[in-house]
């Protein structure tokens, strides 16, 4: 497990190495800044699914300094029954290290629909825009998680992201696709008579998305995601056809976005189709400013 985390912050560091790189070629960086929101209902349900958060978007960085607060509410398994409906939360603060390099931690919470406590969690990361150009981006991040969903077990989730815009800044239509692989703890059972064992599981979760900003301030995201578990045990499915979800969302205000999403559990193997639904207020926090020098102090006295 300790290598694991080593080579996921190492791709971190490798992702702003190839930066240098590609910036020595001239590609020019682009300025735009959006949130970090992976797929659709991913910390709440399971940490195998990946992720840290509960709405369709793309990845970008931080602006330096403590710079997001983003809230999430979320509703899943309309269409089933009461015992498998569930409602969970998340909080995340975001916090831009350098440019194009950002950390984040946040802490989930689910329970059944009558918010009886099912479980809670606290997840951290780092991200970075390897390549971030008017019309390609090429991203990397590493999450960690200190409990998920089912299981008090530990997970590491290094993934990436490429988007293909159509025009910079996101302001018409584009693309993206998503790939993480959670490195996760698991128990395996042997016999009745033995006790389960402990094993180090590997999934792989990708996502594919559009984005359409129908004006300004206004975005339409679409997006499907599936799990691979190449090792599955008994309960475990090797393939989970997942999600697909439909988003909008839409700035209230510069500092603040309002995020809205629905999102369909596609059914396979005799389950029955559910829907989830998820609202989430994104904020700009305000830039702290700098301390004031003695001569400054002397002028503002006088």
């Amino acid at each position: 497990m300790e290598n694991l985390i080593i080579a996921s912050i190492g791709s971190i560091s490798a992702a702003l190495l190839v930066r240098r790189f590609v910036r020595a070629f001239g590609i020019k960086p682009n300025p735009h800044r959006f949130i970090l929101v992976l797929s659709a209902g991913s910390v709440v349900s399971t940490i195998v699914q990946s992720g840290t958060a509960l709405a369709a978007d793309t990845i970008e960085a931080f602006d330096i300094g403590a710079s997001d607060f983003d809230l999430y509410l979320g509703y899943e398994g309309l269409g089933l029954g009461s015992s498998e409906r569930s409602v969970g939360g998340e909080a995340m603060l975001g916090y831009g290290i350098v440019d194009n390099l950002s950390a984040f931690i946040g802490t989930t919470l689910s329970g059944t629909e009558q918010l009886k406590s099912d479980s809670t969690s606290i997840f951290f990361g780092l991200f970075g825009n390897v390549v971030d150009s008017d019309h390609f981006d090429f991203d990397l991040y590493a999450d960690f998680s200190g409990k998920n969903a089912e299981t008090s077990f530990l997970a590491v989730i290094p993934g990436l992201e490429i988007n293909l815009d159509r025009y910079p800044d996101l302001r018409t239509w584009g693309f993206y696709l998503r790939t993480a692989f959670p490195i996760f703890g698991r128990e395996v059972e042997t016999t009745p008579e033995e006790s389960a064992e402990t094993e180090v599981a590997i999934s792989i979760k990708s996502t594919i998305g559009a984005y359409l900003t129908v004006a300004e301030g206004h975005q339409v995201l679409l997006e499907y995601d599936m799990n691979i578990l190449p090792d599955p045990v008994d309960v475990d499915r090797g393939l989970d056809i997942g999600c697909l979800a439909l988003g909008y969302n839409v700035y209230l205000m510069d500092e603040l976005e309002l995020i809205n999403q629905i999102s369909l559990d596609v059914p396979q193997k005799g389950e029955t189709a559910s829907l989830g639904f998820t609202i989430g207020l994104i904020a700009t926090l305000p830039e702290t400013a700098p301390a004031a020098t003695e001569t400054e102090q002397a002028l503002r006295d006088e």
